[in-house]
């Protein structure tokens, strides 16, 4: 399948305004690191700054090639998706992508509890609860 110029030419333009919104937050957490004058403060920066970064991820449709292909009326549906045809469609539960986005989701939970923690029983009880969840999948 060869690349189709509107396509990509859609998606970089999409990459290039996430990159300009990364940047952006990327600065902004920066700056504010830069003036804390407490651990306590630096450590919970770099926490929100880590769950920031995972929500720029760009895993989402505006940077899916597939995704733009069909809003640009290049794919009729879904269930004729390429990506779909090895890893199901998308928004299927068991999708490849749906798996993707539930570690995704767990990580941001794991590190949103547990990054820099600092209430001792609770903290065994909520490393449990994940540990278990991390095991069941």
């Amino acid at each position: 399948m060869r690349v189709d110029e509107e396509i990509r030419k859609k998606l970089l333009e999409n990459f290039e305004k996430w990159k300009k919104e990364l940047n952006r937050e990327i600065d902004y957490y920066l700056d504010l690191i830069k003036d804390a004058e407490r651990v306590e403060h630096l450590m919970h920066l770099k926490k929100r700054f880590l769950l920031s970064l995972l929500k720029y991820l760009p895993i989402h449709r505006e940077y899916c090639y597939f995704c733009i292909m069909k809003a640009l009326r290049k794919l009729d549906t879904c269930m004729n998706c390429p990506y779909a045809k090895y890893h199901q469609e998308c928004p299927q539960k068991y999708s490849d992508y749906a798996i993707i986005m539930r570690h995704l989701n767990m990580l941001y939970e794991l590190i949103n509890k547990l990054y820099y923690y600092t209430g001792e029983e609770e903290y065994e009880a909520v490393k449990h609860t994940f540990e278990q969840k991390v095991c069941e999948k």
